[in-house]
């Protein structure tokens, strides 16, 4: 699965629909961005064992509100890649793209680029 998430940053996000992901997933954490629910939610739907291609903004590898979803790729999906880097030009974001294997805990070694991802694992 490949996986492309709105980047809606905390303040931008409509109330009612934070609230709902907030009561659907109440370790959501912080001033969170609406990319960290989406990719949690799609890698759930992902059969186990699957790959999911993910692009998540670079930030999330670093802040606090990007806690929750480190935690899970690391402990409950098997990530097998990271890179980290300024992004596409034109877009005005940083980007980081990552490849795990649902719900499958890798056990194996996993190979990182750029100084976020690095930091990560």
């Amino acid at each position: 699965m490949l996986i492309n998430p709105p980047f809606v940053r905390a303040e931008a996000q409509d109330k009612a629909t934070r609230a709902a992901l907030v009561r659907r997933l109440p370790w959501l954490i912080g001033r969170w961005d609406l990319s960290i629910p989406f990719l949690i939610l799609a890698l759930m739907r992902v059969r186990p064992g699957g790959l999911a291609a993910m692009v998540l903004p670079s930030p999330a590898l670093a802040q606090p509100y990007g806690l929750p979803l480190r935690q899970r790729l690391l402990a409950e999906h098997g990530l097998i890649t990271l890179t980290d880097f300024e992004g596409f030009t034109g877009a005005g974001a940083s980007v980081a793209l990552g490849l795990a294997r649902a719900h499958a805990p890798h056990d194996g070694p996993c190979w990182a680029e750029g100084p976020k991802a690095t930091a990560l694992l």
